[in-house]
């Protein structure tokens, strides 16, 4: 026969590492959230850019901070960000293309993370219940 404060024990560690793992899962909800933001604001500066014609004087952010403003001359190509730092000439339609690409990929993967999540809670909420019935049985 087991001793029920090693099993209330066993459970606890169970219930911690679940803890622990929503955590993770947050921490790479948020940061999938502001990847989706980013990519979202870097696709309306680009549409902004096509439907103006690329003419005229823009104001570019350059920090939080720093603004810039000019104007550009006929842009044929721009650089876009393929990872790793790693930076690709490219057309702006192709650029278009590619961060509606990594937005829905990005949902994606915040999707699974979130139901992972959920599947994770009910599990800690079970864990937790468990607890309470070996601390008073």
């Amino acid at each position: 026969m087991s001793n029920p404060g090693q099993d209330v024990q066993a459970v606890y560690q169970q219930y911690q590492f679940a803890l622990r793992q929503l955590q993770i899962y947050e921490q790479q909800e948020m940061m999938l959230v502001n990847q989706i933001e980013q990519y979202s604001g870097n696709l309306i500066t680009l549409k902004g850019l096509q439907e103006n014609g690329m003419k005229g004087e823009f104001i570019f952010p350059l920090s939080d901070v720093l603004l810039i403003k000019g104007t550009f001359p006929e842009i044929q190509e721009i650089l876009v960000d393929v990872g790793s730092d790693y930076y690709m000439p490219t057309t702006m339609d192709d650029a278009e293309t590619r961060l509606t690409g990594r937005i829905k990929q990005t949902r994606e993967i915040l999707e699974k993370i979130s139901n992972d999540k959920a599947q994770l809670q009910a599990l800690s909420s079970q864990l937790q219940a468990q607890i309470s019935r070996l601390s008073q049985g």
